[in-house]
């Protein structure tokens, strides 16, 4: 499946995902294409790049080509958001070198948060309309900004992360 021809056109789309300072990544649990464009919103708005688990892409919310994991890329963000990523393998290769990481899912067993330095446990598109709503004027927020608001959430806790080997 293509991505729609609007998802193409968002700069949170297009940049370079190995120099991005701040990525968000989204995965089946934004549920739907009204979740997905919540989150390109959001994306924007924080100045993040978007990228997507297999399963996004998959439903046609992004290009292959922005895919992380085993069959995508490995990147290293100073900040990575998993919105909606349950953790599989096959996606937490490509983002294991990410210096801080939240993860926002509403299954609190979810793999994810292993790999999480924030988790927030409730539903992602509730949690990004909270930060949204709370996104400082006048640009976009520093990665330090961003984790303190997710860190703020309603169902967030700091988590114990598993560093990879």
């Amino acid at each position: 499946m293509e991505p729609s021809s609007s998802n193409a056109l968002s700069p949170a789309a297009t940049g370079d995902l190995f120099t991005a300072e701040t990525v968000v990544a989204v995965g089946r649990g934004v549920k739907d294409r009204e979740g997905f464009a919540l989150m390109v919103r959001f994306a924007e708005a924080a100045g993040a790049q978007l990228a997507a688990t297999r399963g996004a892409v998959d439903e046609g919310w992004l290009p292959r080509e922005r895919e992380l994991g085993l069959s995508g890329k490995r990147i290293a963000p100073r900040l990575y958001i998993g919105c909606g990523v349950a953790g599989a393998n096959f996606h937490t290769v490509g983002m294991d070198r990410a210096g801080t990481v939240v993860a926002i899912n509403i299954d609190r067993r979810a793999r994810i948060f292993q790999l999480a330095d924030y988790g927030v446990i409730c539903d992602v598109l509730s949690c990004v309309r909270y930060v949204l709503e709370r996104l400082p004027a006048g640009g976009p927020p520093t990665a330090e900004q961003l984790i303190e608001l997710f860190a703020a959430c309603p169902g967030a806790v700091k988590m114990k992360r598993k560093r990879p080997c």
